[in-house]
């Protein structure tokens, strides 16, 4: 029962990544559109052991065994919950794809609705910034709009929880976040007592404690995230908490081998 549940926290937070083979066998299927691979992870057999297959459209079989054996030798190491066999799955087709020569795929939008022009300078790329003197790497999601409200998370890498307070502080206060109607963090740090945890919802009540759930879940630690809503005028219901929780998770995968998981 609790790898069933496992396996359906991973399709609704990876719902175009994960997909499940539910014949006689369980398979989770990790694909990627843009290289045009995907990795099948027998769990018939989980935790205990698992076996995990490489199939490629544009390389060649020698090319295939290799990642295999280097997808293999990596999710073997240091895994702990399928929610990290996961990412490490899907980190390993981000990452280690050789260079190939094929027509690129074409990238669908990731919303039909033009973006208002105030926020046409979120870039999705990294930029750097400094509090106290100390620069620190930013990680940025794409403007998401939906019904005229904006979404967007940052997140930065911290060490302490007053680099916790430091960040939403600096996020509160910059030109680009000051005006959001919520501004929602959330916080996993080790510290020397073991992992301290926490959010502060801005007002957006039940939204701290789902970003924490999914936190917990990913096993994410020593960063902060913020998912900033600009307000539309259009009520979303209960399906903003969702968004919420799809925009934080993005920007997570968008921090690559970056991310510390526990």
């Amino acid at each position: 029962m609790q790898l069933n549940e496992e396996v359906e926290y991973l399709q609704s937070i990876y719902p175009d990544v994960v997909s499940v083979c539910a014949d006689s066998e369980l398979q989770l299927i990790v694909v990627s559109d843009s290289a045009r691979s995907r990795v099948t992870l027998d769990l018939n057999q989980y935790p205990d052991s698992f076996e995990c297959s490489f199939v490629s459209s544009v390389l060649q079989f020698d090319i295939q065994e290799e990642i295999k054996a280097q997808l293999e030798g990596s999710l073997s190491q240091h895994v702990t919950t399928l929610i990290q066999l996961i990412q490490s799955a899907h980190d390993q087709l981000s990452s280690e794809q050789p260079v190939v020569e094929h027509t690129p795929v074409k990238q669908t939008k990731l919303f039909k609705q033009p973006v208002p022009v105030r926020y046409a300078r979120c870039s999705p790329e990294p930029f750097f910034s400094t509090i106290r003197n100390k620069e620190i790497k930013i990680i940025r999601t794409e403007p998401l709009l939906i019904s005229k409200s904006v979404f967007i998370t940052v997140s930065v890498q911290v060490n302490s929880l007053e680099e916790v307070n430091e960040f939403i502080s600096f996020i509160n206060e910059s030109k680009e976040f000051h005006d959001s109607t919520h501004n929602m963090a959330v916080w996993r740090v080790r510290c020397q007592n073991g992992i301290e945890e926490g959010y502060d919802e801005d007002g957006e009540k039940s939204a701290g404690s789902r970003m924490m759930f999914l936190m917990n879940k990913m096993g994410v630690v020593n960063r902060v995230a913020i998912c900033a809503r600009f307000w539309g005028g259009v009520l979303l219901g209960p399906g903003r908490f969702k968004i919420i929780n799809e925009n934080v998770k993005d920007n997570f995968i968008l921090c690559g081998k970056e991310l510390e998981i526990e």
